[in-house]
């Protein structure tokens, strides 16, 4: 099983709200495999779920971890570090 874990720094225009907590969740639940966001100094979040992520109240600027394990990891870390990257 391929493990991959990709540290970013979050950088958004604005929180991260509703419409891009749901296209995270979305690539994250379309990954057969675990995807983990880790805020730092914060316990681990499970990306596929859009009320997890809203709820960690991530703000602009925050550093995350991007982790994901199984097959395609590399992929899936790639897409949502970009969609994060997107937001800003």
């Amino acid at each position: 099983m391929t493990t991959l874990g990709v540290a970013t720094e979050v950088v958004l225009g604005q929180d991260l709200h509703a419409r891009p907590a749901a296209a995270v969740a979305a690539h994250a639940a379309a990954f057969p495999g675990t995807v983990l966001l880790r805020p730092a100094s914060a316990p681990e979040l499970n990306a596929a779920s859009v009320l997890t992520l809203m709820a960690a109240d991530l703000r602009a600027g925050t550093s995350v971890t991007v982790s994901a394990r199984g097959v395609g990891a590399a992929d899936i870390v790639t897409a949502i570090v970009a969609e994060l990257a997107a937001t800003a």
